[in-house]
């Protein structure tokens, strides 16, 4: 299935990165539009449910962002488990999904973290490893946030194309190739123009004995002033 080439999804936990990843998505919304951002804080609406929701957005994104921070990997839930080791974990559902699809997943290192190992990961998240990440400093945020955009302009741009590119060739034809007019038979070609001059021919008579008629009425008028008779 193809991904919407418009689409980013921003995947982050919230009491890990969420100051961070709302940076992130301020920034994103002013440049791309509100529209094309899919954080699930601001994206889903109320009454909606929270799983359907989350993969309905995967699967009509082009791209998704994984941010991750220090502790992303070590976090755990109100009894100290690893929430990353539940199935059930949403981070874990919303990048699993993305990877499972094949979508074009970057980790968005923040506070200084570094890319968890293979051996660290479960089994469906173990393909992020491998995953080239992109790291935003505090010292230098605007400056990464805007390389950041400029490559996801790329990715987004670069998905359209291939979109495109998968449209069978008849397709292309219809949209990109303009449909030469019918030409008319020969004999009607040759009537309509027997016609037009048939039309020409008859103007120029009728013009002619305007003429003749003027010329006559301005002799008889020139006779009756001087008293030809």
């Amino acid at each position: 299935m193809a991904h919407d080439a418009r689409g980013m999804f921003i995947s982050y936990r919230r009491d890990e990165s969420a100051g961070y990843t709302g940076r992130i998505a301020d920034r994103f919304t002013e440049h791309f539009g509100k529209d094309r951002v899919f954080r699930d804080i601001d994206s889903i609406e109320p009454g909606l449910d929270f799983a359907e929701a989350i993969e309905r957005a995967i699967g009509s994104s082009g791209v998704m962002l994984a941010v991750i921070g220090k502790n992303w990997l070590t976090a755990t839930d109100a009894a100290g488990r690893e929430r990353l080791q539940d199935p059930n974990d949403y981070v874990r559902m919303e990048i699993a999904a993305a990877l499972q699809r094949n979508m074009r997943v970057i980790p968005v290192l923040v506070q200084g973290a570094s890319m968890p190992g293979t051996d660290e990961l479960p089994e469906d998240l173990a393909p992020l490893t491998r995953r080239n990440a992109f790291e935003l400093h505090d010292s230098s945020w605007g400056d990464d946030v805007g390389r950041l955009i400029s490559a996801l302009e790329r990715v987004l741009e670069h998905r359209k194309a291939k979109a495109y590119s998968s449209v069978p060739d008849e397709t292309k034809l219809l949209v990109t190739q303009e449909v030469e007019p019918a030409r008319p038979a020969g004999n009607r070609f040759d009537r309509d123009r027997a016609r037009k001059w048939s039309i020409r021919i008859l103007k120029v008579v009728l013009v002619l004995a305007a003429l003749w008629v003027m010329f006559y009425f301005i002799v008889q008028f020139l006779m009756y002033v001087l008293g030809v008779r």
